[in-house]
């Protein structure tokens, strides 16, 4: 990247070096610093319109997300599936350790909890349908619902 690669140039599927760092390099923060160190959008969207915040809440990647919370990602982005970061995290997680400390990290950052789905769902909704009691218990507390 200081040798004049563009850290923002997407393949066809529009994922750039930070896009990636985001999600697929597992929760290893190093790549991200890299990227960002480097100039990288920080509000890049992949082709479904999601941020990075978006791709690591999905895939549980806690440091990833705590990462990008602390660079000033948008984190009530939604994405073109009518999800945001949250959504994501409770939706495509299981409601393990995991994804429970990816729900707490974001509640800890500061997003919207009471955001609906395309389907008019909130996050609360998903985890208390999916049966994700821990995932539920750290929205209600913090004020989800109501």
């Amino acid at each position: 990247m200081q040798a004049g690669g563009d850290v923002d140039l997407a393949d066809d599927s529009r994922q750039s070096a930070y896009l990636i760092a985001t999600s697929e390099a597992g929760d290893d923060p190093r790549l991200l610093e890299l990227t960002l160190a480097a100039g990288a959008d920080i509000n890049a969207k992949d082709s479904y319109d999601g941020t990075g915040l978006i791709r690591a809440a999905e895939r549980a990647h806690v440091t990833i997300v705590e990462r990008l919370l602390q660079a000033g990602i948008d984190r009530d982005h939604i994405s073109r599936l009518g999800y945001t970061a949250l959504h994501e995290a409770v939706v495509f997680g299981e409601g393990g350790p995991a994804d429970q400390a990816t729900v707490a990290a974001l509640v800890a950052g500061g997003v919207d909890l009471d955001i609906p789905d395309g389907g008019g769902e909130t996050a609360l909704a998903h985890a208390e349908r999916g049966g994700q009691r821990e995932v539920a218990s750290i929205l209600r507390a913090a004020g989800a619902g109501g």
